[in-house]
């Protein structure tokens, strides 16, 4: 058994000095993938309460991107176990529920505008531990993105 949970940072990069429009952004919940077994594959949705949750201090009228730094893998020590992100698991909604949301690739990122109570963001992934894989606490970081489109 491996207890898997990636760690999430955040970036908050202004756009060009000109125009500079910062976001504050706040971080509210980790990736859980909880305990999961070797040679079984786990899935947690975007719209799970084990997705990691973000909330973006975008105001109406504000044009955000959205992007993520996303990793391959998960790691304990010396070992390492593949995660994955399909190309609907994060979302973004302008209310704080996450059946809500605008689904979209993290690997791609996506532009939208910001409401009068800012954005919330969700993320998903998928970690396929093969048969084998030695047990422990794996991790990683993910880095949301956000700036002025």
């Amino acid at each position: 058994m491996l207890r898997a949970l990636l760690f999430l940072g955040l970036l908050l990069a202004p756009a060009a000095p000109a125009s500079a429009q910062t976001f504050g952004v706040e971080w509210r919940r980790d990736l859980d993938f909880g305990d999961v077994w070797a040679g079984a594959t786990a899935t947690v949705a975007p719209t799970s309460g084990s997705a990691a949750h973000w909330h973006v201090d975008a105001r109406q009228g504000d044009n955000v991107l959205l992007q993520f730094s996303l990793p391959a893998a998960l790691t304990s020590g010396p070992n390492t176990v593949p995660v994955g992100f399909a190309s609907d698991a994060a979302g973004w909604s302008r209310a704080p529920a996450a059946p809500s949301m605008t689904r979209f690739n993290p690997a791609q990122g996506t532009a939208t505008r910001g409401a009068p109570n800012g954005l919330y963001v969700w993320l998903g992934g998928t970690l396929s531990p093969p048969l084998g894989q030695a047990g422990g606490t794996y991790t990683a970081t993910i880095t949301l993105i956000v700036t002025a489109n």
